[in-house]
């Protein structure tokens, strides 16, 4: 099967395979951080990737994990750079909305709530990089040139996946838009870091949990995450960076 036929069998798998989760949010939620009860559908794109993987699908079990055992020395500007890349972002929102933010009561952040939050994202980064990054940017990278491309087509799908999840939440749809844009930007971030590295998947998870990490390190959390603004800066960084390198 070529990579073309295999990533179209694994995004619908991935998605079709998902929808059911979505049930569980008409049940009381248990989630931490007001996250929704369909967030375990995290497991999906990682039990896929693991099937696909070993009847060797794309890409053999031994590929997969290479990505957990690849770290040079060379690459730790990766890495420091993935932890800060996102704090950067939500930090240009604090500043702009930074008297709205001194006269509010809301800054009873508490380490013990930081470090859970933390580990929580940490491990769940872990679990769906393995889909997205470890999996499918791998093999799109195969018969795709093009890093945009594949970051592009990798990040849709992405957030494709997280749609129903941001409805249920009540987020409107100019915030939904602006933040999938906002996604596939970092989606962009990652996968040239994950080629730079020469596929090491822990840049893709430092990434992506500091992006949930970030808006808990702030006082009023999404409250001062604005989409546009960010969209517009990742994007403007993305093109600046293009031209340079």
């Amino acid at each position: 099967m070529t990579e073309y036929y295999i990533l179209s069998i694994y995004f619908f798998l991935v998605l079709s395979l998902s929808l059911p989760f979505l049930l569980l949010n008409k049940l009381t939620d248990v989630m931490p951080f007001s996250l929704p009860n369909s967030s375990i559908m995290i497991i999906v794109p990682m039990i896929v990737a693991l099937i696909f993987s070993y009847f060797n699908l794309g890409i053999s079990f031994d590929q997969l994990w290479a990505t957990f055992s690849i770290i040079n020395s060379k690459d730790w500007i990766y890495l420091v750079a993935s932890l800060f890349i996102p704090i950067i972002m939500y930090g240009i929102s604090y500043i702009v909305y930074y008297k709205r933010l001194i006269s509010s009561t809301k800054f009873n952040v508490s380490l013990k709530t930081i470090s859970f939050a933390g580990v929580l994202y940490f491990v769940s980064a872990v679990i769906e990089e393995i889909g997205w990054t470890a999996f499918a940017t791998q093999v799109a990278t195969k018969s795709i040139d093009s890093v945009f491309v594949v970051s592009v087509l990798v990040g849709i799908v992405w957030q494709l996946w997280h749609l129903f999840p941001f409805l249920q939440l009540g987020r409107s749809r100019w915030w939904i838009l602006f933040h999938c844009l906002t996604a596939i930007g970092y989606r962009v971030i990652i996968t040239y870091f994950f080629v730079q590295t020469d596929y090491s998947i822990y840049p893709a998870i430092l990434i992506h949990t500091m992006i949930n990490l970030a808006p808990e390190l702030l006082p009023m959390k999404y409250e001062t995450y604005n989409p546009v603004l960010t969209a517009i800066i990742i994007w403007s960084g993305i093109m600046i960076s293009s031209m340079i390198i």
